[in-house]
């Protein structure tokens, strides 16, 4: 599934958007695009990896903001200057 504006061949030779720019390349020479434009997800299955992922970085930005709240971040400059 894609969705407009996400990868220049679809939106070229898929959804025929005017003034798309797209080249084929040596690692890419041929594209085809095979399926139906829909207006929303036919099963909620369609769009549960991108809800699930979506949750798990909401998740992820509390979390160290209430680890940040609770501890103070302290950087060694000794060290970091050995590492440059």
């Amino acid at each position: 599934m894609w969705v407009q504006g996400q990868n220049n061949a679809i939106d070229k030779y898929g959804f025929k958007v005017k003034g798309a720019e797209y080249e084929p390349n040596e690692a890419l020479p041929r594209v085809a695009a095979i399926g139906k434009i829909i207006k929303a997800p036919e099963e909620y299955l369609d769009e549960r990896g991108a809800v699930t992922s979506d949750y798990q970085d909401q998740l992820e930005k509390q979390w160290i903001e209430q680890l940040r709240a609770k501890y103070e971040v302290k950087i060694n400059t000794d060290v970091l200057n050995e590492l440059r």
